[in-house]
C-alpha cells in the first residue's frame, strides 16, 4: 500500500515504468466485438448458450460445482459460508422499482453505502462487507444496494429506459426511502458518477466520500467500441447476443481480477443475465446502456463537478486506487486522466495505492479495502 497527497502522487504517476496505451485498451474493446461477432455467428458458444439443457449439468463433473448449481437455484446471495451473517432485503421505490440490497451490522451503527458499477452487484462487496460489518462488535452498519436492472433487482420493462441518469435517481429514491442520514458513501466504476451524483443532491446526509477505481465521464476510443456493442445488440437483437452475455460476464470478472474466482463466484456474477426470457434480455440491455447511453450522463457529470465544488469543499474524501487495473489504474493514461479529473475537484482527499488489486479490487484486495475505509470512516 502507498499513499500520496494530490502533489506527491502526480509525481510518482508520472515516473510510472508501466504504460497501457488508448490503442491497447481500443484493440481490448475491438476483441470484444469480434467475440460477439464470432458467437453471434454460432449460438452455440457457451455454457449457457444451449436452450432445453440444464447449464448446471454441464459443470456437474464435481460434487463442490453441483452444490454451487444448487446454491445459485436460491438465489443470488448464499452468503452463509462467508462466515458472517448478513440481510437480504428489498424495497419498493416511488415508481414502482424494486432495489434489492443487503444489510449487515446493527441498525444503530454507522451507515456505509456501498455502490457498485458495471457488470456487478451488491454480491462485489461481500467480503468487504465482511471486513468492515461482519464482526458481531462492530460499530458500522454496511448497506449495499443492486442497481435496478442488476443483480437481484427488478428491471424494468425492456431495460430500454435505463441509463446512468435512470440509476442516479433510483439511488436517490433508494436513500430518502431507507431515510440514511450522516452515512458515508463508496462508490466504484460506474458507481462513481452514480453513487456520487444520487449522494450530493442532499450532501447533508453525508459526511464521508470513499472513491474506488471509478471516472467523472468516460469517452475517447473505449467509448467508442461500447458503443458500437450497444448499437450491434439493438440492431440484431437479444436473440445474437443473449445466448453467450453470462460467459462473457465471467470472462470480464475474471479478466479484470488478479485471484482466481472460483466456479460459484463465477457463476453468480453471471447468473442475473442467465435467466431465459424477458427479465434476462431486460438486465442484459439495462446493463450495456450504461455506456450505449454514456453520451446522456453528461448532466450527470456537470452535476457532481458542482456538487464536488460548492456542497462538498473540504469535506472527508478518499481515493483507493487499483494499482493493476489496466483500464482505470495510475498506470494507464485513461486511468491517470480520469483521477486527475477527480482529484481536481476534491484536493483535500489523499490517494492511497492499493497494490495487488486489478479493476474488480473487491476481489483482490477485500481486507485491505475494508480496513481502509472502517478507519477513514472510523476517524
Amino acid at each position: 500500500m502507498e499513499q500520496y497527497n494530490g502533489s506527491e502522487l502526480g509525481q510518482q504517476v508520472a515516473a510510472g515504468t508501466r504504460r497501457v496505451s488508448v490503442q491497447t485498451l481500443r484493440a481490448a474493446g475491438l476483441g470484444f466485438l469480434m467475440l460477439l461477432a464470432f458467437a453471434c455467428g454460432d449460438p452455440s458458444i457457451g455454457e449457457d448458450s444451449v436452450e432445453g439443457i440444464d447449464p448446471g449439468a454441464i459443470d456437474a463433473a464435481s460434487d463442490a460445482d453441483e452444490a454451487a448449481s444448487a446454491d445459485e437455484e436460491k438465489g443470488l446471495f448464499n452468503w452463509g459460508s462467508s462466515g458472517y451473517s448478513t440481510k437480504n432485503r428489498s424495497v419498493t421505490l416511488p415508481g414502482g422499482d424494486v432495489m434489492h440490497y443487503t444489510e449487515t451490522g446493527p441498525a444503530d451503527g454507522k451507515t456505509i453505502l456501498l455502490v457498485h458499477g458495471y457488470p456487478t452487484s451488491a454480491y462485489l462487496y461481500r467480503n468487504v462487507v465482511k471486513e468492515i460489518c461482519g464482526d458481531s462488535g462492530t460499530a458500522f452498519r454496511c448497506v449495499a444496494p443492486s442497481h435496478i436492472g442488476f443483480g437481484d433487482s427488478s428491471c424494468p420493462g425492456d431495460g430500454r429506459s435505463v441509463d446512468p441518469g435512470y440509476e442516479a435517481d433510483r439511488i436517490e429514491e433508494f436513500i430518502d426511502v431507507l431515510d440514511l442520514q450522516d452515512f458515508a458513501l463508496v462508490v466504484h466504476d460506474w458507481g462513481g458518477p452514480i453513487g456520487m451524483a444520487a449522494g450530493l443532491r442532499d450532501s447533508d446526509r453525508m459526511t464521508h466520500l470513499v472513491i474506488l477505481n471509478t471516472f467523472l465521464r468516460i469517452d475517447g476510443p473505449i467509448l467508442s467500441d461500447l458503443v458500437d456493442i450497444v448499437d450491434l445488440f439493438n440492431s440484431n437483437g437479444p436473440a445474437l447476443i443473449r445466448p453467450i452475455y453470462p460467459d462473457f460476464i465471467k470472462l470480464v470478472m475474471q479478466s479484470l481480477t488478479n485471484d482466481w474466482l472460483g466456479f460459484s463466484v463465477r457463476r453468480n456474477y453471471a447468473a442475473p443475465y442467465r435467466e431465459w426470457g424477458g427479465v434476462g434480455t431486460c438486465r442484459l440491455r439495462a446493463s450495456l446502456n450504461l455506456f450505449g447511453k454514456s453520451d446522456e450522463a453528461e448532466g450527470v457529470a456537470q452535476e457532481i463537478e458542482d456538487g464536488l465544488t460548492n456542497d462538498w469543499a473540504g469535506m472527508p474524501t478518499l481515493f483507493l486506487w487499483g494499482e493493476d487495473d489496466p483500464l482505470l489504474g495510475p498506470n494507464t493514461q485513461i486511468g491517470r486522466d480520469a483521477h486527475e479529473q477527480l482529484a481536481a475537484l476534491v484536493p483535500q482527499a489523499d490517494t492511497i495505492i492499493i497494490e495487488d488489486a486489478n479493476h474488480f479490487m473487491q476481489e483482490d484486495q477485500p481486507e485491505e479495502i475494508g480496513r481502509e475505509i472502517a478507519n477513514f470512516v472510523g476517524q
